[in-house]
């Protein structure tokens, strides 16, 4: 009997170290693009979209096997796109340089008008009749769903910098980050410049809401800070190369990416620093699952966790 138990547990372990039992990792995506990639996002789970330079826009396609078909979508206009948001499937917003503002409503790209010339860098699309985006010189846009605003911002404190991110979590309750360490946040009426005392005047890059009381901030020399209520600390991320991005499949796990192609898994508190897979700089990432995600970086390069 007993030769019989140890038998099974033979195999059962055997089966367990198999090769063919799937290990989840970071693997470069074998793809034809010739274009810097500066953000990605799924609109669903096998439904990916990329951006990048001249205007670049690319779909990846997940079939039922699993295998990927990568398409380029014409593209309006030829100025670099720098971020990229989808509220639903057949509802996302792309934004970039000299103002530019493309809108997807499940056929094709569109142009819209827009009242800024400043280079955009980040948008947030929360709902149909909702969505901001920011960029250089303090720049701040608000979407009704009909037309784009500038929001006014002259009679306040906060400085003329760079934005480079934006997050929403609600129509109520959105944060932006940007250069110098200025981190603004928005309660559904007025924008506050934040102090935290700990970003020391350092490029802030990305910003992501994951809920109510939680925010995650990453930027120049490893930055990378968290909000929980109204007080924020520092994280160790165990890199001083420049985290360019950040994206979260919970409140409090994800994933984020760096200068020196190094990625970085982010559980609460604690950080776990990935080796280069290769040593192109990745600029965006994007995941919605716990065993799944995307980044995108310079030279067409395209990564995937699964």
């Amino acid at each position: 009997m007993n030769r019989y138990i140890s038998l099974i547990t033979l195999i059962f372990l055997i089966l367990c170290c198999s090769d063919e039992m799937p290990v989840h990792k970071w693997r470069v995506l074998p793809v034809d693009i010739r274009y810097d990639l500066y953000d990605v996002w799924g609109s669903s789970t096998d439904n990916i979209w990329a951006i990048g330079e001249w205007g670049a826009i690319y779909r990846f396609n997940i079939n039922n096997e699993g295998q990927i078909t990568v398409t380029e979508t014409t593209s309006p206009t030829n100025l670099s796109l720098r971020g990229i948001s989808f509220f639903k499937p057949n509802r996302g917003l792309s934004v970039g340089d000299k103002g530019t503002i493309l809108e997807y409503k499940g056929v094709s790209w569109q142009q819209l008008p827009s009242p800024t010339a400043e280079n955009l860098h980040s948008v947030d699309f929360y709902k149909d009749d909702f969505a901001l985006a920011v960029g250089e010189n303090r720049t701040i846009l608000e979407y009704d769903g009909e037309n784009w605003n500038i929001i006014q911002l002259d009679n306040t404190d906060i400085p003329i910098v760079n934005l480079n991110s934006i997050s929403v979590f609600t129509s109520d309750f959105a944060i932006a980050v940007g250069n110098q360490g200025i981190i603004l946040e928005f309660n559904g009426i007025e924008w506050k410049n934040v102090e935290t005392g700990i970003t020391n005047d350092i490029d802030l890059l990305d910003v992501k809401v994951t809920d109510e009381k939680t925010a995650y901030v990453c930027g120049r020399d490893g930055t990378l800070i968290v909000r929980n209520g109204d007080e924020w600390s520092q994280i160790e991320s165990n890199t001083t190369a420049d985290i360019n991005a950040l994206s979260f499949y919970s409140s409090q796990e994800g994933w984020a990416v760096c200068e020196d192609g190094s990625i970085i898994e982010i559980n609460g508190l604690s950080t776990r620093l990935l080796l280069p897979i290769t040593q192109v700089t990745l600029n965006g990432v994007f995941s919605n699952s716990k065993f799944d995600a995307w980044a995108v970086g310079n030279m067409g390069t395209v990564e995937r966790y699964y």
